[in-house]
């Protein structure tokens, strides 16, 4: 799966009349060679909702397009930080997440105060021109630019003009709860794994890649520890969690975990020569 960054997108599209550019707009240029199918969104943890949407794009690789993905290097909320309890899923997560999924490229969009002032015609015309879409699939709710003016109706009349096809998905219902991420993230912040799982279709995965490693810190040599201010993922409850910790090389281990305050702990039961990446919480 390729990984395209928005600022290049915005440097291609206004380039687009010049013959000689650089190398890198060169590339886009060229990966860019037949249209494109694609679904926009914060995806901060994708669910069974989003499944919806990625299984729409996807089945249009069957008819020669690229399929492909619009998201944010760190969810848009996270600037506000009130009420936000944090992301669902690291981005290393959910890129994986999407390479598994056989996503052909996602564009990654870093949401500054220059982005967010955006028009969301602009924003589209500018994607859609470069990425050659043909096909965009999007929930009913979806909403862009400038303090989210742009919304299905003018979407609609953009995607007509464009000569693009627009599938707007309804709301996914899981055991008739909304998959929605809001409800998971205050799932995962109570505690209540249970829901969590319900709705992402599968376990929460916390990411501890950047956790370091007890030696290192004074603690055993199978215990990790990362502090709460040093991950953008929503952490639940104090207290102690019997979770499954996973290795780079897909195997897992049974271990123990400590939410404190100012820290998440982890405890292997047992030795281990490789490094923990992720752990989960919940699993059944």
């Amino acid at each position: 799966m390729k990984i395209l960054y928005w600022k290049n997108i915005e440097k291609a599209y206004r380039k687009r009349h010049k013959t000689r550019v650089s190398k890198k707009i060169q590339e886009i240029r060229d990966f860019f060679n037949k249209p494109t199918a694609l679904s926009i969104g914060a995806f901060d943890g994708p669910h069974l909702g989003h499944e919806k949407l990625f299984d729409t794009v996807l089945a249009e690789k069957k008819d020669g397009f690229l399929a492909g993905l619009v998201s944010f290097i760190q969810s848009p909320k996270m600037r506000s930080k009130k009420n936000f309890q944090g992301e669902i899923s690291s981005l290393r997560l959910r890129t994986s997440f999407f390479e598994e999924k056989n996503f052909d490229f996602i564009i990654l969009i870093d949401f500054s105060p220059k982005f967010s002032r955006m028009e969301g015609k602009l924003f589209l015309s500018i994607l859609f021109f470069v990425s050659k879409t043909k096909f965009l699939a999007i929930g009913p709710d979806f909403r862009c630019g400038f303090q989210g003016r742009t919304g299905l109706k003018e979407i609609a009349s953009l995607v007509k003009e464009k000569g693009i096809h627009l599938e707007v998905l309804d709301e996914f219902l899981v055991s008739g709860l909304g998959a929605r991420s809001t409800k998971i993230r205050e799932a995962v912040y109570v505690g209540d794994f249970e829901t969590a799982q319900i709705l992402l279709g599968r376990a929460y995965i916390f990411d501890l890649v950047s956790a370091r490693k007890g030696k290192k810190i004074g603690l055993k040599k199978n215990v990790w520890q990362i502090s709460a201010g040093k991950t953008s993922q929503v952490l639940p409850p104090e207290g102690s969690y019997r979770v499954k910790a996973h290795f780079a090389d897909g195997s897992f281990l049974f271990a123990s975990c400590i939410r404190e305050a100012h820290f998440l702990r982890l405890e292997l039961h047992e030795d281990s020569t490789e490094n923990v990446v992720a752990i989960s919480f919940g699993y059944r």
